[in-house]
C-alpha cells in the first residue's frame, strides 16, 4: 500500500472520530525558528474604507486542496510578503483595547476564574466575538459556555455548578456569564486538516470581520496529522499575522491545538500526531508570548489536572483522564467547563481588565 493511501485512510478515520460530536446534546437548558513581525497596533479601529483590490488573501490551489500526499507542495506565506488588500465590511462601534503585554489563558487561570470582577465580566460580555472550532469546541460551547451562561439547570445532566448559574440567571441574583455576543462557529466544511482549516478561517474572516471585534479559531485534535507541515512553514502564524495586518482594528485570539487522551495508533504508527501537535503548540506559545498575542492555551488547560500536575500521552502533553469523555479527545463536562472558564478569563482581559483581583 502506498504511503499516500495509508495517510488518506488515516485522515478519514480521524475525521469520522471527530465529526459526530459537532453538536453535543443539549439537555434542557520553543526552540523553533519563527517568522518575525512587528505587533500590529490596536490603538484605534480601522477606517474600513474600500481599497483597490477585492481579492481576499488566499493560498494557492494546492494549499487549499491540501491532502496528506501533497502537503509538501503548499507555498508558505512569508511574514514579510506583501499583504493583499480587501474591501472591509462596516466595523462594529467599540474599539478593542491596546495589547502591550502577553495575555495567556492557561491552566493557572482556572482557579482564579471565580475572582473575575463583575465589571470585567460586563465588559467581556459586550465584545462581539467570533471563534471557529470543530468537535472539541462544540463541547466547550454547549457544555461549558452554556453552563456558565446559566442555560443548563437540569441536575440530572449537569454539575451543581451549572445549576447554580441557572438559578442565578433566573432569579437575577448572583453571577452568570452571558455569552450571547460570542459566536462559536463550527467549520463550514469540517475536516481533519490544519492547513485547509486555516485557509477556510481566512476566508471567513474576510467575509465576516466587520461584524466582530474579537476573532479566533482552534484546531481539533484530529488535525495533528499535518501539523508538522504547519510548523515547518509557520503556516498558522503567517496567516494570523496577515489577518492582523489587514484588520488592525480587530483583536485576534491565538490558540493552541486540542490534544489527545486515548491516541491509539495515531501517536505510534502512521504518524506521531501527539508529537506534531505538541511541536505546533510550542511554536505558537513561543511566538504569542514573544509578540504580545492573546493566547487561549487550550492544550495547557487540558493537560493539567486539578492540582496543576501535567498529564502526558506517549511523553507529550495530553488530556488528563479527569477531563475527557470517550472518543479519544473530547472533553467531558468538567473538562468543557474548565476550558470555558479559560476562554472567559481571556475575554475579560480583552475587555480591558488588568488581571488584578
Amino acid at each position: 500500500m502506498k504511503v499516500k493511501s495509508i495517510y488518506g485512510i488515516a485522515v478519514m478515520l480521524l475525521s469520522a472520530a471527530c465529526l459526530p460530536a459537532l453538536s453535543p446534546a443539549n439537555h434542557n437548558s520553543t526552540g523553533v525558528a519563527l517568522a518575525s513581525s512587528a505587533t500590529p497596533s490596536l490603538a484605534a479601529a480601522a477606517s474600513d474604507t474600500a481599497t483597490v483590490s477585492t481579492t481576499p488573501l488566499k493560498a494557492s490551489a494546492s494549499a487549499t486542496q491540501a491532502t496528506p500526499g501533497n502537503v509538501s507542495t503548499i507555498t508558505p506565506l512569508a511574514s514579510s510578503a506583501a499583504i493583499s488588500t480587501h474591501i472591509y465590511l462596516p466595523s462594529v462601534t467599540q474599539t478593542p483595547p491596546v495589547i502591550n503585554q502577553a495575555i495567556v489563558a492557561d491552566h493557572t487561570v482556572i482557579a482564579r476564574f471565580a475572582s473575575i470582577p463583575q465589571t470585567a465580566i460586563n465588559s467581556a460580555t459586550s465584545l462581539k466575538t467570533l471563534f471557529m472550532h470543530q468537535s472539541t469546541g462544540g463541547y466547550i460551547d454547549n457544555d461549558g459556555l452554556k453552563c456558565l451562561a446559566g442555560l443548563h439547570g437540569d441536575p440530572a445532566y449537569f454539575p451543581a455548578e451549572c445549576v447554580t448559574y441557572a438559578n442565578n440567571r433566573t432569579s437575577g441574583a448572583g453571577l452568570w456569564y452571558d455569552n450571547s455576543s460570542f459566536n462559536w462557529k463550527a467549520w463550514d466544511t469540517p475536516m481533519a486538516d490544519a492547513i485547509a482549516k486555516t485557509d477556510q478561517f481566512v476566508d471567513v474572516v474576510h467575509a465576516q470581520a466587520g461584524t466582530y471585534q474579537v476573532i479566533g479559531m482552534k484546531y481539533c485534535y484530529t488535525d495533528g496529522w499535518n501539523q508538522n507541515e504547519n510548523v515547518k512553514q509557520n503556516y498558522y502564524i503567517n496567516k494570523m499575522l496577515a489577518l492582523e495586518s489587514q484588520y488592525p482594528g480587530k483583536v485576534f485570539i491565538w490558540s493552541t491545538s486540542a490534544t489527545w487522551a486515548e491516541p491509539g495508533n495515531a501517536c505510534n504508527n502512521l504518524f506521531n500526531s501527539c508529537q506534531n501537535i505538541y511541536e505546533f503548540n510550542q511554536q505558537v506559545r513561543a511566538y504569542a508570548k514573544a509578540h504580545n498575542k492573546p493566547l487561549y492555551d487550550i492544550a495547557d488547560i487540558e493537560s493539567h489536572d486539578q492540582n496543576g500536575n501535567p498529564c502526558t500521552v506517549n511523553g507529550y502533553e495530553g488530556m488528563c483522564a479527569a477531563w475527557y469523555d470517550s472518543g479519544g479527545g473530547h472533553p467531558n463536562k468538567a473538562g468543557a467547563i474548565r476550558l470555558a472558564k479559560g476562554f472567559w478569563w481571556l475575554m475579560a482581559r480583552l475587555g480591558g481588565w488588568n488581571g488584578n483581583y
